[in-house]
Order: C-alpha cells, then structure tokens, then sequence
C-alpha cells in the first residue's frame, strides 16, 4: 500500500510534470552518447542545449522579420 508522500508526490506528478523517453542508436548516435556520458546532470545539459535552440530559433526568426535590434 503506498503510503500519504508516494500518493501526494505522485498527484503532483501528475499535474505538474511531463516525462520522455530517449532510445539512441549504439552505431548511429555514438557522438550524442559519447556526450551524454561526460555529463554530470544529464537533464540540466539537455535542457540548457535545447534553451539554447529556442534562442537562436527565435533571434533568427526576429532577424527575418526585420525587428532585430
């Protein structure tokens, strides 16, 4: 039976909290791998590698449009 935390933690869980599931090829990713392993927090560097993505993705776009600055 799982007790009054387990069941709290999983309701924030619940609303609060996405997951994902990353397979990598052994042959075709070993770069992404290889990278990976040297990383401490994975979730911190994946998640500051995509940040970083979305910025230049959105000072390309405002560099298209004409509004740089």
């Amino acid at each position: 039976m799982a007790n009054k935390a387990t069941i709290r933690q999983k309701k924030y869980d619940a609303t609060h909290r996405v997951s994902y599931l990353l397979k990598f090829n052994i042959e075709n990713d070993r770069d992404v791998i290889e990278w990976l392993n040297r990383q401490s927090n994975k979730q911190g560097a994946i998640k500051q590698v995509i940040r970083e993505y979305i910025l230049r993705e959105q000072i390309r776009a405002e560099m298209a449009s004409g509004k740089s600055e």
